[in-house]
């Protein structure tokens, strides 16, 4: 550190707060939610803290010193040890992996009763869509509270 600079040893002493903040979100799972709730707050922000230690490591690239190695590293294997948590469009339904949960969330704006959408059957066209999709889980918006899911959507319990 003798041949840095005082703003380059800052942005130092920046960078090791963003590697520890990356490297401790790999021990959070071993750590009780009860006694440290706050620290599950830190896996909101770590698509922001990869790209943070991303910046720091082309930063130090670009300068030619070789603190690159601890964030573009710590990149790497945030990269290796955790897949994507979304997935973006892709395979077809035969191709989908059996561990997949398909989510609908619908507004169903009370089933077209006050004749917002100037179509016929706008309630069978919904459900039929449904079924179409079959979703694992089905949550709907301005549903009406008399509607009778029994009937309606028996394998929606």
């Amino acid at each position: 550190m003798k041949r840095l600079s005082l703003f380059l040893r800052i942005v130092w002493a920046l960078n090791l707060v963003f590697v520890l903040l990356l490297l401790l979100l790999f021990l959070l799972p071993s750590f009780s939610v009860e006694s440290f709730s706050a620290l599950s707050i830190l896996v909101l922000v770590a698509p922001q803290l990869v790209v943070i230690n991303l910046i720091f490591g082309l930063f130090w690239l670009y300068r030619r010193k070789r603190q690159f190695v601890l964030s573009l590293g710590v990149v790497l294997f945030w990269v290796i040890a955790h897949p994507p948590f979304y997935k973006l469009g892709g395979e077809d339904e035969a191709e989908a992996d059996e561990h997949t949960l398909s989510i609908m969330t619908f507004n169903v704006r009370i089933f077209n009763e006050y004749e917002q959408l100037k179509k016929e059957n706008v309630d069978s066209l919904i459900i039929d869509l449904i079924e179409k999709e079959s979703p694992d889980i089905l949550c709907f918006q301005e549903s009406p509270h008399f509607l009778e899911r029994e009937k309606t959507f028996p394998s929606y319990p």
